[in-house]
């Protein structure tokens, strides 16, 4: 069945190259954006195709072509990008770190790359006056705390472990935490040590534990050996990706695959029409999703995804409101 599935996605994508590449004569001068992909059998074959739909209807004062990186080497995706005028939008970490390798002067917009590392690639290639600009992947450590407030309004306390790498953001969780009057608890996890050694140490008592988008730290294996220490402590996981809830967390704020594509989509064409990269960012669309499983022996059966949505989208309203009038009375 896997094998079935693979090869219906590379035929699929297959079919939309082939169709992309075929260009009325008239057309072949306009400028071009260029998606860029790699290991088609692994990727979300729901996001690729949306966002190629999306980029192909809407784009009609530009040439667009799908591209797997995989089948070019270096100097060769430096030819196809660079010989003519193009925008590049890639949708995973190694598509992105090929472009910008080559050092491309083009404008270049990136998903499906987490905070952590999309912020490490963007300062490393500031200093070649790379245009760059993006969506992370995941959602904020702030709608993760939304999303803890709305589950258990009396509940003060999140528990943070942080990587060798997600701890350069931990004034900035700090802040935010205080912000919405939390708790924060955290451990830096050291080098070669387990991450339930860390959960351990830190020994917290209530609140949640917040899943932090950084793969190495958070793997499938470190997330069910969290899980069994959380349960037994009644400390809920939150997270920020959908299969955070498959795996672990009682449950996650996330960004539906197909409100991504359609943000993507307008922002690569906002980046290619206006030359302008703004700042990297968090998807401004969000949902909620419930492991019912966990919330049924956590006691949280009651839980509903949709109330659970508004209820953040107005607790953010009223943070955005107060920021404002902050603001207001310092000026």
């Amino acid at each position: 069945m896997l094998i079935d599935n693979r090869l219906k996605l590379i035929i699929l994508i297959t079919v939309i190259i082939t169709s992309l590449f075929i260009l009325p004569a008239n057309s072949r001068q306009q400028k071009n954006i260029f998606l860029l992909f790699s290991k088609p059998a692994q990727m979300n074959q729901e996001y690729f195709l949306d966002l190629s739909t999306l980029l192909k209807t809407n784009t009609e004062q530009y040439n667009f072509s799908a591209v797997n990186i995989n089948k070019l080497t270096s100097e060769g995706l430096n030819k196809k990008i660079n010989a003519i005028d193009s925008c590049v939008i890639s949708i995973d970490q190694d598509s992105l770190e090929a472009v910008l390798a080559v050092r491309s002067q083009q404008a270049i917009f990136s998903t499906g790359v987490s905070q952590i590392e999309l912020d490490n690639l963007f300062y490393q290639y500031q200093q070649f006056s790379t245009r760059f600009s993006g969506i992370y992947s995941g959602q904020s450590f702030k709608r993760q705390l939304f999303l803890a407030k709305v589950i258990n309004h009396e509940s003060k306390n999140v528990t943070v472990i942080f990587g060798r790498q997600s701890r350069y953001y931990l004034s900035e969780y700090k802040k935010t935490s205080e912000q919405l009057l939390f708790n924060l608890s955290f451990e830096i996890l050291r080098q070669q040590e387990p991450v339930l050694q860390s959960f351990y140490r830190i020994n917290p008592t209530g609140g949640f534990l917040m899943i932090l988008n950084e793969a190495h730290i958070y793997s499938i294996q470190n997330l069910q050996s969290l899980l069994i220490s959380s349960y037994k402590k009644q400390i809920p996981m939150i997270g920020s990706k959908k299969s955070d809830t498959k795996i672990a967390a009682l449950a996650s704020v996330y960004t539906p695959l197909n409100l991504l594509a359609k943000e993507a989509a307008e922002g690569v064409l906002d980046l290619c029409q206006k030359n302008k990269a703004m700042p990297l960012k968090y998807s401004q669309h969000y949902k909620v999703n419930i492991n019912k499983e966990i919330a049924k022996h956590l006691n949280y059966s009651h839980l509903d995804e949709k109330k659970l949505q508004l209820e953040i989208a107005r607790l953010e309203g009223q943070s955005i409101k107060r920021l404002q009038m902050e603001k207001a009375n310092e000026k």
